[in-house]
């Protein structure tokens, strides 16, 4: 049984060597045809599937401040700012904000 596969695999090679133009077309139509099948269940198993439960998307938050400085608005926060935010408030776990030094 082995021995007639291995004939069949030896003819198999020999045809593609005969006809590099059909070996060149089979090969392409392969590799399009796995990276569109790639592409395709990635952006399934992304939008459908990955809904956003129990991702870091769902977890994450956002935190603007703004003051008054010289007279001008400002909308950004610095070391300081976060680590009274985090310690009066309990957020900012794993964020590196609060662990930074000035």
């Amino acid at each position: 049984m082995g021995h007639c596969v291995m004939n069949d695999l030896r003819f198999a090679f020999r045809q593609l060597l005969k006809n590099p133009g059909f070996t060149a077309v089979a090969v392409l139509t392969l590799a399009l045809g796995i990276g569109a099948n790639t592409t395709v269940f990635s952006w399934i198993r992304a939008v459908l599937l990955d809904t956003g439960s129990g991702s870091a998307a769902s977890r994450s938050a956002g935190c603007a401040v703004s003051r008054h400085v010289s007279g001008r608005l400002t909308d950004t926060t610095s070391v300081l700012d976060n680590r009274d935010l985090a310690a009066e408030r309990g957020i900012f776990a794993g964020s590196p904000g609060p662990a930074m030094t000035p």
